[in-house]
């Protein structure tokens, strides 16, 4: 009698239990896939967001492009889906009046395109670097040499007299104070070069000398220091020896290359 009535309570707790699951407004699978509008090739790793029942649930599809929620309330949700490269996706479902396993409708993306009318590409050359020194050496049409600013902010020297008598090729006629003044290109006399400050030549402050004493130039003033070896159409006629050219940085009203 005993075993009768303990049997008849666990089947009523049992009954009792599955009526409160059968009035419990859940659905046990909401289930969808994510599809490649073209190819239908399945998007894996998709992000799927429903919003609805004052809540968001969030998943991911997986490697068959195939996502699904799991008791999820009886309500109408708004479904959204996102992947790199494609299109958002948006629409409303209803899970109200389903039954306990709802499979969407095949979402498809379409990929994500923008038209360029252009691409403008522009970059900015250091003419202060050594790279750029040694570059402009070797496209040049004539033989000379560059001296970069960043040669020259290492070295002790002081003035452009100074700097000229690190250039190969080059020596220099010392000042009273033993700094460097005139330049003598390739051996041959300094009346036979001549002194330009972006290509624009200098004529010289002595009236019975034309050459210009570059001691006078600070070394710090300058983007580079150029010194021309040979004697090409494109240069002045007065450069039998060669030619030392001043690269000024313009920042006011210079002349500019």
């Amino acid at each position: 009698m005993q075993t009768l009535l303990r049997k008849l309570l666990v089947f009523g707790l049992l009954f009792t239990f599955f009526i409160a699951v059968a009035d419990e407004p859940l659905k046990d699978i909401v289930r969808g896939k994510v599809t490649d509008s073209k190819t239908g090739e399945p998007l894996i790793g998709a992000t799927v967001t429903l919003i609805g029942a004052g809540k968001t649930y969030t998943n991911k599809t997986a490697l068959d492009g195939f996502y699904q929620f799991k008791n999820i309330p009886s309500a109408k949700y708004t479904i959204k889906v996102e992947f790199v490269g494609y299109d958002n996706f948006q629409s409303t479902v209803d899970f109200t009046s389903s039954g306990n396993n709802l499979i969407t409708d095949n979402i498809k993306l379409q990929v994500h395109s923008n038209q360029l009318t252009g691409v403008t590409v522009s970059s900015r050359v250091n003419k202060e670097s050594e790279d750029f020194a040694r570059k402009t050496e070797k496209g040049a049409d004539n033989v000379q040499n560059i001296v970069s600013a960043k040669a020259i902010e290492i070295s002790p020297d002081i003035t452009v007299g100074n700097v000229l008598q690190r250039v190969s090729g080059v020596s220099v006629q010392r000042s009273g104070s033993g700094d460097g003044q005139y330049a003598i290109i390739r051996g041959m006399d300094k009346r036979y070069s001549y002194t330009s400050v972006n290509g624009i030549n200098l004529p010289s402050p002595d009236d019975k000398n034309r050459s210009v004493p570059m001691d006078m130039f600070p070394a710090d003033m300058i983007e580079r220091l150029e010194v021309v070896k040979a004697l090409t159409p494109s240069v002045d006629g007065s450069a039998i020896g060669g030619a030392t050219n001043l690269v000024r940085v313009c920042k006011m009203n210079c002349v500019k290359e």
